[in-house]
């Protein structure tokens, strides 16, 4: 919001889009896990688990209320 106020701009609208947060990130740690055997043979298995863990703190995240994703629309200022 500030750099769109620096560059001049008004908000208008945000839509608040955090429910989808937690469910998008949940169903990518979901599919992470049900791969993982096939992903195993070219992922290494730290980096599969760093992968998961930080899935996991996303899913949290939103869930806890700790993140907030959405739409701002912003209206540029005419020119004269």
């Amino acid at each position: 919001r500030s750099a769109a106020d620096d560059c001049g701009l008004s908000e208008i609208d945000f839509e608040d889009l955090t429910p989808h947060l937690s469910e998008h990130y949940s169903r990518i740690l979901a599919e992470t896990e049900l791969w993982e055997p096939t992903l195993q043979r070219r992922v290494s298995g730290g980096y599969l688990k760093n992968m998961k863990e930080g899935l996991s703190h996303w899913v949290d995240g939103g869930e806890c209320g700790y993140l907030v994703w959405g739409i701002f629309v912003f209206r540029k200022p005419i020119a004269v």
